[in-house]
């Protein structure tokens, strides 16, 4: 008898070792056969993964379209910078704000144009933890949603198409 285990088991105990063997070899097996077909089909799935996840942008876009508060945008022609933005809001904030709370206030914003009344950028002050950083995601984001021809979150939106949108924190 060794280790506790009697004669009668050992025939047993080794047939048990070798078939759990065989079952990793044959696992094995069967996993590098899944890795092989996969490879084999790899451009045709990544093709395939593109252009569902295209029409899934596609989709929520549409249905984002429909929601209360959100507002197709006017792509003003012209060369001169220009965004017009009443009472917007930045989506995730306003996603992530509970039920129950008072909500996010709306935020307008009024940058560049023919005119000389709007700056064509600005500097936002005050204290830490404030908001100024959401406040400029909120523009930039806002900006993207519209060249991407999506509804924005705002009552109102007019916008010339941008080449870039800056930030310095």
């Amino acid at each position: 008898e060794s280790r506790g285990r009697p004669p009668q088991r050992r025939p047993l105990i080794a047939e048990l070792t070798l078939r759990r063997a065989r079952r990793k070899e044959e696992a094995d097996r069967l996993w590098q056969e899944v890795q092989r077909a996969v490879a084999q089909r790899s451009s045709h799935m990544r093709h395939l993964i593109a252009r569902l996840a295209t029409v899934e942008c596609l989709l929520v876009l549409a249905a984002q379209a429909r929601a209360p508060g959100w507002c197709r945008p006017t792509i003003l022609a012209g060369t001169a910078p220009s965004i017009r933005v009443c009472a917007g809001r930045h989506p995730l904030v306003e996603a992530a704000l509970a039920a129950g709370s008072r909500g996010i206030v709306p935020n307008d914003v009024r940058l560049g144009g023919d005119s000389t009344e709007a700056p064509r950028c600005m500097a936002l002050t005050g204290p830490n933890c404030s908001g100024k950083s959401t406040y400029a995601r909120q523009v930039g984001l806002t900006v993207w949603l519209a060249q991407l021809g999506a509804f924005v979150p705002a009552e109102e939106c007019d916008i010339r198409p941008v080449g870039a949108l800056a930030s310095r924190m």
